[in-house]
C-alpha cells in the first residue's frame, strides 16, 4: 500500500488547518461505525487521510456535518441547578459564615481550627 502524505491531502484541501479538522471529523465518523471507503487495516486517522487524498469523501459534506454537530451541541440545554446534596452543603456553609463574628478572638478561632497557639 502506498504511503499517505500530507502533501497528497493538501492537493484536495489546501488549508492544513482545515485538513486537520475535516480529517478529525471523518476519523470520528469511522470510529462511530460508518463504513470505510478505502481498503486497509489502518487506524481511523490514517484511513480518513487516505479517503481525503483519494477523494473518496467530499470535504464540503464533511464540513457541513461538522458545523451541524457544533450547532447541536450549542442548542443542548445545560442544567445549572445544583442537586440537593450540594444545595444543603452550601446552606451549611452560609449558616457557618453568618455565625462568624469579628469579635471572637483570633487565638480562639485558631484553636477551634486545630492550630496550636504559642505565646
Amino acid at each position: 500500500m502506498a504511503r499517505i502524505t500530507v502533501e497528497d491531502c493538501l492537493k484536495v484541501i489546501p488549508n492544513k488547518y482545515k485538513l486537520v479538522i475535516l480529517a478529525s471529523q471523518r476519523a470520528s465518523e469511522l470510529f462511530s461505525g460508518i463504513a470505510k471507503r478505502v481498503e486497509g487495516n489502518d487506524t481511523n486517522a490514517v484511513t480518513a487521510l487516505r479517503e481525503i487524498a483519494q477523494e473518496k469523501v467530499e470535504p464540503s459534506k464533511l464540513e457541513d456535518k461538522l458545523i451541524n454537530s457544533y450547532r447541536q451541541l450549542a442548542q443542548t440545554p445545560v442544567e445549572v441547578a445544583p442537586d440537593e446534596e450540594i444545595a444543603s452543603e452550601l446552606d451549611a456553609i452560609k449558616r457557618e459564615i453568618e455565625g462568624f463574628t469579628q469579635e471572637e478572638p483570633t487565638e480562639q478561632l485558631l484553636e477551634d481550627s486545630g492550630f496550636e497557639v504559642k505565646e
